[in-house]
C-alpha cells in the first residue's frame, strides 16, 4: 500500500497536481531502498533481529501518520516526506525475512517460512489495489473537497493497519527462540565486516548468477505489474479486465510460492526450481504473443495466471538459495544486495517496457521480457548448487581455516 497506482489519476485531479507527483510515491520506495539497505544491514548486525524490526515498524508508523498531514494542508506533495520515512520500515522487514527463517525454523521448515515471508509484498499489492479503488472513484473528481476527505479516510485505514501491526510486533517479537531450531542456528555467526563480506559475495560466482537471475525474473514480474494497463489498452481490454489480470497474476503467484516452499523443504533442489521458474516463464511469455492480441479476457487472464504461478515463486527461491550459497555471510547482506539489484533493474525494465509499448507495440515489450527471462534461464545452468547452510559445521571449520591462513600471511 506504498503507492496509489489504481487511483493516481483521480487523486491528481482532486488535489489539482500532476499525476507524476502521485506516482512518485512508489518511486520513492525504490530510491530509499539504496541507503536503507545498508542501514538495516548495520542495525541488524549491531542490535539484533527484534530491535531492527521494531525500529522499522516505528519508522513505518511515523511515516504513515506524517503522510496524514496532507489532510491539514491539502497539498499532495507534502505526503512525500512521510513516504520516505515509511520506506525505511519496508526494508527492515524485507531484509530480515531470511534471518527469521534461519533463526526460528529448522532445516525442513526454512523454505516455506521464507515463502510466507516473501508473499507479504504481493499481498500488500492486492490490498493496495482493492482498498483505494473501493474508497475513491471518478465521481469524486466532481467534488474535490469530498474526494480529499475520502482520500484522507483511506490514509486513516492505512495508518490503522500499520499501527495495529506495529503494536503486535512490539509485544510479540523476540530475537531468537529458547532452543535453536537447527544446527546452523546453534553456531555463533561471524560479525558483519563490510569489506570482507562484500568481497566474499563478489567472489561467489553462483551467488552472482542468482542475483542476475532474480534481477531479470523479478524485473519482469515488476514490469508487467507496472505497465499492465499500457500493455492491454491497444487491444480494447477494460479497466475491470486489468484488475482481474492483476489479481489473477498475484494470487496465483502466492499459491505457487507456498507450494514451492513446501516442495523445497522436502526436496532441496534449488537449482532445479530456478530452471523451472525461468523456463516456464519464457514459455508462457511467448504464449502472450498469441493471447494478448486475441482481446479475449479469459484466454489472456489464464495465460497471466499460469505465468504468475511459476514466475512469482522466484522470490522465496532466491531468498533461500542466496543464503544457502553464501553461508555464513549474514542473511541480510546476501539478501539485501540481491534485492537492491532487482529493485534497480525492475524500475529500469518498467520504464523501457513502457516506452516500447507506447512508441511501438505491446508485443515489443513482451519480446523484451521474453529475452530477459531467456537470459536468466541460460545463466541458471551455470549455478553450482552448494547448500552450505545444510552442513554448517564443515563450513564454519572451512572459514576458520581460511581466517587462520590470512592471519599467518599478515
Amino acid at each position: 500500500m506504498n503507492g496509489f497506482s489504481p487511483v493516481a489519476e483521480i487523486i491528481a485531479r482532486i488535489y489539482n497536481c500532476s499525476p507524476i507527483i502521485v506516482q512518485l510515491q512508489t518511486v520513492i520506495f525504490i530510491l530509499m531502498f539504496v541507503p536503507s539497505n545498508f542501514i538495516v544491514i548495520f542495525v541488524l548486525d549491531k542490535f539484533g533481529l527484534r530491535f531492527t524490526q521494531v525500529l522499522g515498524a516505528c519508522m513505518m508508523v511515523f511515516g504513515c501518520w506524517l503522510r496524514y498531514i496532507v489532510s491539514a494542508y491539502n497539498e499532495f506533495w507534502i505526503i512525500s516526506f512521510g513516504t520516505a520515512i515509511a520506506a525505511y520500515g519496508q526494508v527492515s522487514f524485507l531484509n530480515t525475512i531470511s534471518s527469521v527463517a534461519s533463526g526460528w525454523f529448522g532445516d525442513k521448515e526454512r523454505a516455506i517460512s521464507t515463502a510466507l515471508g516473501t508473499i507479504s509484498t504481493p499481498l500488500g499489492v492486492i490490498v493496495g489495489f482493492i482498498v483505494p479503488s473501493a474508497m475513491l472513484s471518478e465521481e469524486d473528481e466532481k467534488n474535490p473537497i469530498e474526494g480529499q476527505r475520502k482520500f484522507c479516510n483511506y490514509l486513516l485505514v492505512q495508518n490503522g493497519i500499520a499501527t495495529i501491526s506495529a503494536i503486535l510486533l512490539i509485544i510479540m517479537a523476540r530475537d531468537k527462540p529458547p532452543t535453536p531450531p537447527s544446527e546452523s542456528a546453534s553456531l555463533p555467526r561471524p560479525r558483519f565486516s563490510f569489506g570482507k563480506d562484500f568481497g566474499n559475495l563478489l567472489r561467489n560466482k553462483s551467488y552472482l548468477i542468482i542475483v542476475l537471475d532474480y534481477a531479470l525474473l523479478y524485473g519482469t514480474v515488476s514490469a508487467i505489474g507496472a505497465i499492465i494497463s499500457s500493455l492491454t489498452s491497444p487491444y480494447n481490454y477494460s479497466g475491470k479486465d486489468n484488475s482481474l489480470f492483476g489479481s489473477l497474476f498475484i494470487s496465483c503467484g502466492i499459491t505457487g510460492s507456498i507450494i514451492c516452499g513446501i516442495l523445497l523443504d522436502k526436496f532441496p533442489k534449488y537449482k532445479l526450481a530456478v530452471l523451472i521458474v525461468a523456463g516456464t516463464s519464457v514459455v508462457f511469455l511467448l504464449f502472450s504473443f498469441i493471447t494478448l492480441p486475441s482481446s479475449q479476457s479469459a484466454i489472456f487472464g489464464l495465460n497471466l495466471a499460469i505465468l504468475g504461478f511459476f514466475a512469482v515463486p522466484m522470490s522465496p527461491i532466491s531468498f533461500a538459495f542466496s543464503v544457502e550459497l553464501t553461508y555464513p555471510t549474514p542473511d541480510a547482506v546476501s539478501n539485501g544486495m540481491m534485492v537492491l539489484a532487482s529493485k534497480a533493474y525492475g524500475a529500469l525494465l518498467s520504464v523501457v517496457g513502457g516506452i516500447l509499448t507506447k512508441k511501438y507495440s505491446p508485443l515489443y515489450a513482451i519480446g523484451l521480457f521474453s529475452l530477459n527471462n531467456l537470459i536468466a534461464l541460460i545463466a541458471s545452468f551455470f549455478i553450482k548448487e552448494e547448500l552450505r547452510r545444510l552442513r554448517p559445521k564443515f563450513v564454519m571449520e572451512e572459514v576458520k581455516e581460511t581466517n587462520d591462513k590470512e592471519q599467518l600471511i599478515e
